[in-house]
Parts: structure tokens; C-alpha cells; sequence
């Protein structure tokens, strides 16, 4: 069975599914039919844990909410700046800003408006943030 990813609603079940399971998404990617157009991107790539260190297992995609802080904080804050949706610094930090950009990029892509970054929007942002 051949899967499209080019069909906007297949990207974010796909990677809902790997990311519950636990697989690497660059694993998945490049196990993809090799039908598919060789411009398709890189859905998602691996983002640090918030704490960083080496616990955090390949593939990860954390979940954030506000008051939060670390590596995957700083990634998230320069996607949405990357995609128009914050325009703060730049400093790690989960606050109030970063959790209206979240929200207003939640809105802008149908997902629930709850400034929680997980394992539903992780791949909605990323996928976009890659077809910029």
C-alpha cells in the first residue's frame, strides 16, 4: 500500500502514530515508498528533550507548555518566528508570548488552541516550518 504524504491530512496521523511509538521519524521517512516525488521534505526532524543530556531517547518530540524552558523551547520560539507567528526573543523561555504564538499558530492550522505543543502539533509545525 503506497501512502501519499502530500495529502494534508495523512502528515499529522502518520507522525501522531510514529511519535506513540516511539520510532524516529527520519527512520520513517526514509522507509516511505520510493514513489513519492524525491522534492517531498523531511517532515520532522529530531528536536532536543528540554533538559537535553543523553537520556533523551533519538526521535523525541517533547512535550512543552508554558513555563517551560531549554533547548526544544528555543527551537519551538524560532520555528514560530520562522513561520510569523512570534516575534520575541529568542531566550528558551515558555512565557506568556511564546504561549500566544503557539496559540495563534494552533488556530491558523486547525488544531486545539491550547498552547500545548505535543505530539499532534509538533509535526503540523514542523511540516510547515520545512515548506516555508
Amino acid at each position: 500500500m503506497k501512502i501519499d504524504l502530500r495529502q494534508r491530512w495523512i502528515c499529522p496521523l502518520a507522525f501522531a502514530a510514529i511519535v506513540s511509538l516511539n520510532v524516529c521519524p527520519s527512520a520513517f521517512a526514509r522507509s516511505i515508498d520510493d514513489s513519492i516525488a524525491d522534492n517531498t521534505p523531511l517532515l520532522a526532524q529530531q528536536i532536543p528533550s528540554p533538559g537535553g543530556g543523553a537520556d533523551a531517547p533519538s526521535g523525541d518530540l517533547p512535550r512543552l507548555v508554558e513555563g517551560m524552558d531549554g533547548t526544544a523551547v528555543t527551537m519551538l520560539q524560532v520555528i514560530l518566528r520562522d513561520l510569523g507567528f512570534y516575534d520575541g526573543a529568542i531566550d528558551g523561555n515558555f512565557g506568556p508570548k511564546t504561549a500566544a504564538s503557539a496559540r495563534a499558530a494552533q488556530a491558523e492550522y486547525d488544531l486545539v488552541q491550547d498552547a500545548v505543543i505535543g505530539s499532534v502539533s509538533w509535526p503540523i509545525l514542523l511540516y510547515y516550518w520545512d515548506n516555508r
